[in-house]
């Protein structure tokens, strides 16, 4: 299998990157909702599994024909509108089945057919749902952050992006950093300003990529997220009591890293 692929035209790896990503944003789309549904207010129905229920129209609870379920065409053709009560669809959905496409396009393009590429894109997929639930809910669920704990720690395992001792230290680096910094902002203003999703989703960050990664994914995150955060208070869409889905920021830095990473270091592992 591997020998097939090298022997493929650059141009048909490419496009198989961009339809697997494109497959694997659509389901991803559908875990983000149905962990919205489990763990929010938002009206569910009578019976739902994560992975198991058939498609339906979030609005009219409609099941979905597998013709609805193109990604991305089936928005385009349906102009954003569920076929049956014509309700408009989120643009979230195609949003994230095309960043998914496209990222796992580009770190292909970077890395080429080797184990980097394989690890930067598991690790990417698991990112964008955390980060898109975040965003939408302010929510980060045990079910995300903890498994992608177990995949940082399983690919490191490898040294794929660390010494396996750098992710260990990371994953408890991570947690207990914000958790002080939480106790300290907690003894100052009295009230919580980090989630505890966010020790996790910082841990599982640090099982990913090693505790000496983590001061700058801090400091990406702490940055953007007070760029926004000060914008918005500007336009008068925010207060400074406010919460903002660090969660989001926390995904974007950890993206950024893995678009950057050197693949050198890693020119051992290929495919």
């Amino acid at each position: 299998m591997a020998r097939l692929l090298h022997n493929l035209p650059i141009g048909v790896l490419i496009t198989l990157s961009g339809l697997i990503g494109l497959i694997i944003g659509s389901f991803l789309t559908m875990v983000c909702y149905r962990l919205a549904i489990k763990l929010t207010c938002i009206k569910r129905p009578a019976t739902i599994h994560l992975l198991l229920s058939r498609s339906f129209c979030p609005r009219c609870r409609h099941p979905i024909a597998w013709y609805d379920t193109i990604p991305v065409v089936s928005f385009c053709l349906n102009k954003g509108h569920c076929r049956h009560c014509q309700q408009s669809i989120t643009w979230l959905y195609p949003a994230m089945e095309l960043s998914t496409a496209c990222l796992t396009t580009v770190i292909f393009l970077q890395h080429g057919l080797t184990a980097l590429t394989l690890g930067a894109t598991i690790i990417c997929w698991w990112l964008l749902p955390l980060a898109v639930l975040d965003y939408q809910y302010l929510i980060l669920p045990n079910a995300l952050t903890l498994s992608l704990i177990i995949v940082g720690l399983s690919l490191n395992y490898f040294t794929l992006f660390t010494s396996f001792s750098a992710a260990v230290i990371g994953t408890l680096a991570g947690y207990f950093s914000l958790a002080l910094i939480d106790s300290l902002y907690y003894l100052w203003r009295n009230h919580h300003g980090i989630g505890q999703g966010d020790w996790k989703f910082f841990a599982a960050l640090g099982a990913c990529f090693g505790w000496q990664r983590l001061l700058p994914i801090l400091l990406i995150a702490a940055v953007s997220a007070t760029l926004v955060g000060c914008g918005l208070i500007l336009k008068g869409r925010a207060t400074l009591k406010s919460a903002l889905p660090f969660g989001f920021f926390l995904s974007l830095a950890g993206i950024l890293l893995l678009l950057t990473c050197d693949s050198q270091a890693f020119a051992h592992f290929t495919l």
